[in-house]
């Protein structure tokens, strides 16, 4: 219905791109999410957090709701398609694509019919960006995942089987660095990192000092209780110390960081016991690592907790195709099916 393409268009402009150095194609099956999207009139519940920066800037507030100003719609481009139809995208070539939360809703021979796609849409270099329950989708030798922080993505490369020469494309034009309508010559992770600078050294470390002074000085806390402050209290910086650990955790597995954030995540589990999210990612990390043993008993400890967890029943569902078990990964989506009928209900 239009909010994440526009997002992506608003969040370029603040960036410092002009509407000229960039566009924005949204495809959807839909032809009335496509209807709304072209309307680009909004009620207030669509804006939360950093996001009511963007609705002073950009929106006009009306009768009928917050209405989108011409600058960022005329960056967007609506197109009607479906992913596992070729032909309607046969002429497009991008830089980037947002493909999240959809490939999860696959068969497994769809899915790799849409990645196909996806890999011939998509530029030498360019990106890929999925939903957090699909980075085990993406296995072909055809992408690598970027580390970059609280990012799912991945990045085109030739296939890692063939042997890395200069002229291996085989005739095929080399249109990288000629068909940029960006204003340099940058791939999309050196243009991404140059924007958005990971954050450097000193403040990982105050992170850390941070993250060391809420989980690990209990006694500070204690002091603090013995001057007057409750037990509630107490028990809220401690949430929120332990809160701080997980965040921690995912922040080193989005850096590529994996071995420690399956420690932390384990630490984390050792006081939070019957924490479901925690097991989604200890689960996402192993499966990252390539301990997919490890990573289904993780997505089972999770729906055991809460058995109407979509992430992590996604998650065994693909495990169980990956391992060619197509008929308990039709029973989980099943399952999953009957859950969005009694939600939509």
């Amino acid at each position: 219905t239009g909010e994440e393409p526009y997002s992506i268009a608003m969040t370029l402009l603040d960036a410092g791109l002009t509407p000229n150095q960039f566009r924005v194609d949204a495809i959807d099956i839909s032809k009335e999410a496509l209807h709304k999207a072209r309307r680009a009139l909004y009620s207030r519940n669509s804006f939360r957090g950093n996001q009511l920066q963007q609705q002073k800037r950009y929106f006009k507030q009306t009768a009928d709701g917050y209405e989108l100003c011409p600058l960022v719609r005329n960056t967007v481009n609506f197109k009607h398609g479906n992913i596992l139809d070729p032909l309607g995208l046969a002429q497009s070539n991008y830089e980037i694509i947002f493909c999240r939360n959809l490939l999860i809703y696959l068969d497994k021979s769809s899915r790799f019919r849409a990645i196909q796609l996806l890999d011939r849409l998509l530029m030498p270099k360019g990106l890929l960006f999925v939903g957090s329950a699909e980075t085990g989708v993406i296995t072909t030798n055809r992408f690598v995942s970027v580390r970059y922080p609280f990012a799912f993505a991945y990045q085109k490369v030739k296939d890692l089987r063939q042997p890395q020469t200069r002229n291996s494309q085989h005739g095929r034009r080399r249109n990288w660095e000629t068909s940029s309508s960006l204003p340099t010559h940058k791939s999309p992770v050196t243009l991404i990192h140059s924007l958005y600078p990971i954050q450097g050294q000193n403040q990982d470390q105050e992170q850390d000092q941070e993250y060391q002074t809420r989980s690990s000085s209990p006694s500070a806390l204690v002091n603090r209780q013995s001057k007057g402050i409750k037990q509630s209290c107490l028990q809220r910086e401690l949430e929120k110390g332990q809160e701080s650990l997980l965040e921690k955790a995912r922040r080193l597995a989005n850096q590529g960081n994996l071995e420690e954030a399956v420690t932390l995540c384990q630490t984390y589990l050792s006081q939070n016991l019957t924490s479901a999210e925690a097991y989604v990612l200890l689960g996402e990390v192993h499966q990252a690592l390539g301990n997919d043993e490890q990573a289904e008993q993780c997505f089972q400890k999770a729906v055991y907790l809460k058995p109407n967890y979509y992430e992590a029943l996604f998650h065994l569902a693909l495990l169980q195709e990956n391992r060619g078990d197509l008929a308990k990964a039709t029973v989980i989506r099943q399952r999953i099916q009957r859950l969005q009928n009694l939600k939509s209900q």
